[in-house]
C-alpha cells in the first residue's frame, strides 16, 4: 500500500494511515478474538449441560484461539512499530539541534557521510 512511498512530503501522511490501518485491525482482531473465545466456551458449556443425561460432551477447540491470538499479538506489534516510528519522526523534527545529513549530498562531497572532510593543507601541519 502506501509504505512504499519514498517521497519525504508523503512519508508522514503514509505512517500515519499505516498506524490508523493497523489500529484498526487490532481492534477487529482483539474483538473477534474475544467473542470467539467467549462463544466456544458459552457453546462447550451449554452442550456438556443440555447432554450430560444422554452421554454427550463437548469441550472447546483451540485452533481458533490460538490463532485468534497469535494475530492480534503480531498486529499488536505492528501497531507499536508505526507508533515508534511516527514519534521517532516527530521528535527529530521537534530538535532543531539536529543537523540532518542527506545521503545524495554525503557522497556527492566525497565526506563518506561524516560531514566534515579535513583539506589537505590542515593535514600536513
Amino acid at each position: 500500500m502506501a509504505a512504499f512511498s519514498l517521497i519525504r512530503r508523503k512519508e508522514h501522511s503514509t505512517i500515519l494511515t499505516n498506524l490508523i490501518l493497523s489500529a484498526l485491525a487490532l481492534g477487529f482482531l482483539v474483538l473477534s478474538g474475544l467473542l470467539g473465545t467467549i462463544t466456544a466456551n458459552t457453546a462447550a458449556d451449554k452442550a456438556n449441560e443440555k447432554g450430560a443425561n444422554i452421554g454427550l460432551s463437548a469441550k472447546m477447540g483451540v485452533g481458533y484461539i490460538v490463532f485468534a491470538w497469535v494475530s492480534a499479538g503480531l498486529m499488536l506489534i505492528t501497531f507499536g512499530f508505526w507508533l515508534w516510528h511516527l514519534l521517532r519522526r516527530r521528535n527529530r523534527r521537534l530538535d532543531p539541534s539536529r543537523k540532518q545529513i542527506h545521503v545524495r549530498d554525503s557522497e556527492e562531497s566525497g565526506a563518506g557521510g561524516y560531514g566534515y572532510r579535513p583539506s589537505m593543507r590542515s593535514i600536513r601541519r
